[in-house]
């Protein structure tokens, strides 16, 4: 950022290589929004001629926004100005539609990159993960068994997790499970690269309340040597809540903290969740005060939560107004 106020003091000072170099600056920090506006204000002001790098910069940038409008028009004006668009380019602009799960729109992007622009195993995940976006499991499938028949490219663990992500978004956790079950025992996938489908199949027992056998896709995974995330622990303790399974919650929260994660609101709100559930108020205001020891921000639906649960138990009216005042 402060490269971007001395180029805004100095234009001049700035060729397309530092532009695009500041545009992907700002795009993995989050700021998206701003480095379309940088990409907006070279054009208007004709600051450095856009070259290839500039134009995947700003399309970095909105794949991360879900700017497919604009990712569209860039497109077309490579191609009004003699330039072809490359791989990268369309890769960028298949994730802008994910967004917005825009399916019918991703699936035609995809051929008309034929036969001018080659594809790339990234180009079906991104297109895969349009369809887990909108619970198109069915185009998912598609994309994955397209893969799978062809002599180059095959299915990562990524492609499979994103086609069990749209069976679940879709209400199809069986079929979820199904696909978890079939790469697992045909070894489609190398063990060293199969966290994303153990993600994948905890995520689907998750989606159909069955927190026992989630912890034994969870164990499978440790077993083989492989190293869990945040966002497995997260899961395996919302499934916990969905079945009232509160030993295992405890389990899994303890042993996350053993393997020296530390937990995110969403994961401090899933314990917090089954215990309250549980009817264990004493220990779901100690996790809460642990999570605002640890310097964690509650979310609402946690703050909420703890509100009933102390609404419910009564006697608690100093407890009480201080969550009320959080939640205003």
């Amino acid at each position: 950022l402060d490269l971007y106020e001395d180029m805004k003091a100095s234009p001049s000072k700035a060729n397309a290589i530092t532009y695009s170099t500041l545009i992907n600056a700002l795009t993995e920090g989050g700021r998206w929004e701003q480095a379309i506006e940088v990409f907006k204000t070279i054009v208007l002001q004709d600051l450095v001629v856009p070259d290839m790098p500039l134009f995947g910069a700003v399309m970095k940038a909105c794949a991360e926004g879900g700017q497919w409008r604009m990712g569209n028009t860039l497109i077309d004006d490579l191609k009004e100005a003699g330039l072809q668009p490359n791989t990268r380019l369309y890769n960028s602009l298949l994730l802008a539609y994910r967004k917005d799960g825009l399916v019918e729109q991703a699936m035609q992007t995809f051929e008309s990159m034929y036969p001018d622009v080659p594809y790339d195993l990234q180009t079906f995940n991104n297109l895969i993960s349009v369809g887990e976006a909108a619970g198109n499991w069915k185009m998912a499938l598609e994309i994955v068994i397209r893969l799978e028949k062809g002599t180059q490219l095959k299915p990562t663990a990524e492609s499979y997790e994103s086609l069990m992500g749209a069976m679940i978004r879709a209400g199809e956790w069986q079929k979820a499970v199904a696909v978890y079950e079939n790469v697992r025992k045909k070894r489609l996938v190398k063990v060293a690269d199969m966290v994303p489908v153990f993600r994948g199949g905890i995520a689907a027992h998750a989606a159909g309340g069955q927190a026992t056998e989630a912890l034994t896709v969870f164990k499978e995974l440790l077993e083989l040597g492989l190293q869990a995330d945040l966002e497995m622990y997260t899961t395996l303790l919302r499934a916990c809540g969905t079945s009232g399974e509160l030993g295992i919650a405890l389990e899994v929260f303890a042993d996350m903290k053993y393997s020296g994660l530390s937990p995110s609101p969403e994961t401090f709100g899933a314990l917090i969740s089954v215990l309250i559930n549980g009817r264990r108020m004493a220990d779901a205001w100690s996790q809460y005060e642990a999570m605002l020891d640890a310097g964690v921000t509650p979310q609402t639906d946690t703050l909420k939560a703890l509100l009933a649960g102390l609404s419910v138990e009564g006697g608690q009216a100093e407890r009480v107004r201080q969550l009320q005042l959080q939640i205003e």
